[in-house]
């Protein structure tokens, strides 16, 4: 399953809409929105891995810790779950800087307010690692 299908089809196909309630964005601009982030994550987690982070990725994504935030956007909005979906955009981005860059990218593209976007990505970034980790089999690790 694409990371963007798991978004759109979290917590029965509402968990966006809860995101986008949450943080002020208009839900019928909250598609395109993760549409602009979720392969943006995709592929700094790939690009991470190709050059030289396999070992960091892998340690993002193994456990269940974070699995919980893609049942429940909420929790994956609240302090912790946007401080874990920071520390994971961190690791697979390189920086902090660059979520904040990726941010500003996707909010001048959708049109929406640079502070919900920055709010919204840790969010949707701890999502993705809960999906992510809960389909990972830690057996071959």
């Amino acid at each position: 399953m694409s990371l963007l299908k798991m978004l759109m089809e979290a917590q029965g196909g509402q968990g966006l809409g809860q995101l986008a309630r949450q943080f002020g964005i208009d839900e019928d601009k909250v598609g395109g929105l993760t549409e602009m982030l979720a392969p943006a994550i995709a592929q700094g987690t790939k690009r991470r891995a190709q050059h030289g982070g396999l070992e960091a990725v892998l340690g993002q994504l193994t456990g269940e810790a974070q699995s919980a935030y893609l049942d429940d956007p909420a929790t994956a909005a609240a302090p912790e779950g946007q401080a874990h979906g920071q520390q994971f955009l961190d690791q697979i981005l390189g920086s902090r800087e660059a979520s904040g860059e990726l941010a500003t990218e996707a909010a001048n593209r959708s049109g929406i307010d640079l502070g919900a976007v920055m709010q919204f990505l840790p969010a949707i970034a701890a999502m993705l690692q809960g999906g992510m980790q809960r389909n990972l089999p830690d057996s071959s690790i």
